[in-house]
């Protein structure tokens, strides 16, 4: 059997397995985001605006969502309800057209023939161990769509501009974090050594600009990218603070295996970084990776200045860290002769010891297995039933949304005379205190909010996690 059709079989294993062993869980609880992209995909299948999901966007919860998220999910998530797919499989083909854009921009590396297949491995097993294909969330395609215009830039020729284009147009329906392809091809116009080179990218340039302009302004999403980039110049430094920790974050999601030591984890990091470092560093120039590294310089610049706040933001660029270590690994002293087993062995031992861990560990904690959750949804339920115009403010409200129909407002912190005004204009009748642990934004603020005292809530409802209150007219 060759080596690569050995490398083909380990690769689809440890797929079959991550998915098996993801099979299973549920979203998370505070995976919010994954009501709102059903929500949007269900008012498109009813024929409804699309923002008429019932989520009640709040100015005093900038970061807890946009008023709308950008097209390209919903549009796939309603074409599979309307075929009565779930959703758990359109993520799990994102996971592996994604995956499979990965092994196929770096499968041809003449210095390492292997490395498509560890590259691919990993961010296999770094992707699946936070849950990414758990819960709906955008980030798989728009990984997907990202690699496929990095294999496009390398390929001349007019189909596959057109293919540039097209995937730079998809990554933009999927998440705005596709604004570094505006910037990246600005740059690669400027450096275009032939005149086919700049006309290829003045194309891509025009073209995705006018759709990052037709989301932000024809989807009325414009507070989608809104939400996360208005502040003020004085919060500037405090946001790279918060942007550098959600980046390290990133980091570690970046590796294959969970440690569990912090000692050991920041020396396992200093090692892994410094050797990628050393394989980026060596291959700065090579001119098959030139778009890459201009685009990750681009991307990278987005995630120190605009506040985006999540380790996930970090996932697009996970293959590099792979594809870097490797290199940086292949100029020890003594490996340069057997770079086929250095590179199996790193496979084998990080790849199999994430898959394991990930086969071994414990689903999270979700909607459907969580007791006092369930209580206080039925409780809200029959409120609706009893006055159909019941509207509420809690901690995950596009989740609430899609799976009871109500109406609901994020939790969010403001002075009592404004939270009642807010509260009243948009028809909110309860308050769920409580954020079952999941540090919900806002929650601490309407904690805040409860414990003065208010005059005008009452309280309806208690268990262990959560407190209804419900608003009295004055």
């Amino acid at each position: 059997m060759s080596n690569r059709r050995l490398a083909g079989i380990l690769l689809a294993v440890t797929l079959g397995l991550l998915v098996f062993a993801h099979w299973r869980h549920g979203p998370e609880l505070g995976a919010d985001d994954h009501g709102q992209y059903l929500l949007h995909a269900r008012a498109l299948v009813e024929g409804r605006p699309y923002t008429e999901i019932g989520f009640l966007h709040s100015q005093y919860s900038t970061l807890v969502a946009p008023v709308a998220e950008p097209p390209g999910l919903p549009a796939v998530l309603a074409g599979a309800m309307a075929l009565g797919v779930s959703w758990r499989w359109v993520l799990v083909v994102s996971y592996l057209l994604a995956i499979a854009a990965v092994f196929r921009y770096w499968r041809d590396e003449e210095e390492a023939p292997w490395l498509g297949v560890v590259v691919a491995a990993w961010t296999a097993s770094a992707l699946a161990a936070p849950h990414a294909f758990d819960t709906v969330m955008a980030d798989l395609p728009f990984i997907a769509c990202t690699w496929m215009v990095l294999i496009a830039a390398r390929r001349p020729g007019r189909t596959a501009t057109v293919a540039l284009v097209l995937a730079g147009c998809l990554a933009f329906s999927f998440r705005m974090a596709a604004l570094p392809l505006i910037p990246a091809a600005a740059t690669l116009l400027l450096l275009g050594p032939d005149r086919a080179a700049r006309t290829r990218w003045a194309i891509a340039l025009v073209a995705w600009t006018l759709v990052a302009l037709a989301i932000l302004v024809g989807m009325s999403a414009g507070s989608a990218l809104g939400s996360e980039t208005v502040r003020g110049p004085g919060a500037l430094v405090a946001d790279l603070r918060l942007n550098v920790a959600a980046m390290v974050e990133g980091a570690w999601q970046s590796l294959p295996v969970m440690l569990p030591m912090r000692g050991l984890r920041w020396s396992v990091g200093a090692v892994v970084g410094a050797l990628a470092l050393v394989g980026a560093w060596t291959h700065r120039h090579t001119p098959r990776h030139r778009v890459t590294w201009v685009f990750s310089a681009w991307y990278l610049l987005m995630l120190l200045t605009l506040p985006t706040r999540a380790g996930r933001y970090l996932w697009p660029l996970v293959p590099l860290v792979p594809a870097c270590l490797c290199w940086g690994a292949l100029r020890l002293p003594g490996l340069a002769s057997r770079r086929g087993r250095t590179i199996a062995a790193l496979a084998g031992a990080l790849v199999a010891t994430g898959t394991w861990q990930q086969l071994r560990r414990a689903a999270p904690p979700t909607w459907a297995t969580m007791a006092d959750i369930d209580r206080v949804t039925r409780f809200l339920v029959l409120e609706q039933r009893r006055d159909p115009a019941t509207r509420v403010a809690f901690f995950s409200p596009r989740v609430l949304t899609w799976e009871t129909g109500i109406p609901s407002a994020p939790l969010f912190g403001a002075p009592p005379d404004t939270a009642r005004s807010f509260l009243v204009a948009h028809g909110v009748t309860h308050v769920v205190q409580g954020d079952a642990g999941t540090w919900a934004i806002g929650a601490s603020g309407m904690d805040a909010l409860i414990a003065s005292q208010p005059t005008w809530l009452r309280q309806v409802y208690a268990d262990p996690t959560f407190r209804v209150w419900r608003l009295e007219p004055r």
